[in-house]
């Protein structure tokens, strides 16, 4: 993943959550954080925290995936977890996604796809500061688009597993409340992964 925010554009790219992993991963993410609040808010930043502040929404997506073998006509709910931690001057916020009953056709071919999410996790990174409008941070998304069903003898045999990119926007109030998202088809000709041919 990554992130577009008021300032700065691009933060830092969405990491692989790790088994066995979490009380390091959130020894570090503590430490991450402190150091963004301390660096953005001053010196006074531990005693300036306020949150967090958490959201929870489903969003309906629609799009069309181009692809090097066939455009794929994608239908979807993408699933939202935000977290926003605001101090006097700055929102920072955390947006988790994951992919319910999302599935494609094949627009040639009638291939039929299914959409696969990973486990992932982010950082709170900042915002904007905060005032009466909203801040923005928009958030490129990867997941997976696999074959499913019968192959279909229009759809090339052995094509590997496509790269779904979803584009995710979202708005958060001073008061760190999510207010607005939406999710956009990506256009993207990555592959990720050879594809398991039965």
């Amino acid at each position: 993943m990554t992130f577009t925010g008021t300032k700065p554009e691009t933060v830092m790219n969405h990491v692989k959550r790790a088994r066995g992993s979490d009380y390091i991963q959130s020894s570090l993410a503590v430490s991450l954080l402190t150091t963004i609040l301390f660096v953005f808010s001053g010196e006074n930043a531990a005693a300036q925290i306020f949150g967090p502040v958490t959201t929870t929404t489903a969003i309906p997506f629609s799009g069309t995936l181009r692809t090097d073998v066939e455009d794929i006509s994608i239908t979807g709910t993408l699933r939202l977890r935000t977290e926003a931690i605001l101090t006097q001057t700055t929102v920072f916020a955390e947006v988790e996604s994951n992919l319910s009953n999302t599935s494609g056709v094949g627009v040639t071919s009638g291939q039929a796809f299914v959409g696969v999410a990973g486990a992932l996790q982010m950082c709170h990174v900042p915002v904007g500061r905060r005032s009466s409008a909203p801040v923005s941070l928009v958030v490129t998304s990867q997941f997976r688009l696999v074959p499913t069903g019968p192959p279909s003898p229009l759809y090339p045999r052995g094509a590997p597993t496509r790269s779904l990119l979803l584009l995710i926007h979202t708005s958060f109030s001073g008061d760190g409340n999510l207010v607005g998202a939406s999710a956009e088809v990506g256009d993207t000709r990555t592959n990720l992964s050879p594809a398991q041919t039965p």
